[in-house]
């Protein structure tokens, strides 16, 4: 943790303040930290972050004008954009539906999310057991062939793997990578950005790296984890989502109470502020 803070974060534990190189969420104004014993008996901690000129970003976002709230939000999402990512790199793949041959094409060229009550479905702890995370079918077919994400991009490392003529593996599939070998491609990233020899194939591209880092850690299993229904039936982490072009900030305009910036009236406790969610943007199969 104490790595965490004095590189990625860059704040100085010796003076208390953020460092003049800036760290992976921007110029940090303070912070604060409580740890937190999980059902497996091991630890996690959760973080505060005060960024410097968020809180009047806020501040406008929730009660400025109607100029105000639009520029609040833009800037919101634009920072979103900095500090978090929900899509992969664009890819190509070749679907095995459309025969040998064909040409690769990026995902939204190629697939498209089934209907929404299926996505729904997918996220409930019953019904997500029969539909196994195949969202995705070809646009092609005339009877829809269905696709995992995590099987999209196993075709995008094929489709990389063949383009450097690297087929010594035969084709890959999430059944022929060893975790071991994924754990290894993903655990050197903070050295990326060293020169690579010439001997690395495909791997020297810097999209597939960051792609199976993505991989590695950033997909939700499909058959979800006891965390997810810890607070009803569906996932509470809203996965699996729809495509989204751009981040947008979305608002719930009816008044509803939260813990935030409260007042009491009458003797109840009142809200002034909507409940808000940020939905990162997010390409097809991410």
């Amino acid at each position: 943790m104490e790595i965490f803070i004095d590189v990625l974060v860059a704040w100085d534990p010796v003076t208390q303040t953020s460092k003049k190189e800036k760290g992976i969420l921007g110029p940090v104004e303070a912070w604060a930290r409580t740890d937190e014993e999980q059902c497996r008996k091991t630890l996690h901690a959760h973080f505060l972050f005060w960024i410097t000129g968020m809180n009047r970003c806020r501040r406008d976002f929730m009660y400025g004008s109607d100029d105000e709230k639009k520029q609040a939000k833009k800037a919101f999402a634009k920072y979103a954009d900095k500090v978090m990512k929900a899509s992969y790199p664009d890819f190509k793949i070749n679907l095995p539906c459309c025969g040998e041959g064909c040409e690769a094409k990026l995902p939204r060229e190629v697939v498209s999310e089934v209907d929404l009550q299926t996505l729904r479905d997918a996220r409930h702890q019953d019904e997500c057991l029969k539909i196994g995370g195949k969202i995705l079918k070809c646009k092609e077919c005339s009877e829809p062939q269905l696709f995992t994400t995590q099987e999209i991009v196993m075709l995008s490392l094929d489709y990389w793997s063949r383009a450097n003529d690297d087929v010594s593996h035969g084709s890959l599939t999430r059944d022929n990578i060893e975790p071991s070998w994924l754990d290894v491609a993903t655990y050197t990233s903070p050295f990326d950005d060293l020169p690579l020899p010439d001997g690395c194939g495909w791997l020297k591209d810097e999209e597939v790296r960051e792609t199976l880092l993505h991989l590695r850690f950033d997909e939700h299993d499909p058959r979800h984890r006891k965390g997810c229904f810890k607070k009803g039936c569906e996932c509470r982490f809203i996965l699996p989502q729809t495509a989204q072009e751009e981040t947008e900030i979305c608002v719930d305009t009816e008044m509803k109470l939260f813990a935030d910036w409260l007042r009491i009236e009458g003797g109840s406790v009142r809200s002034d502020q909507s409940p808000y969610m940020v939905l990162p943007k997010r390409g097809i199969g991410s």
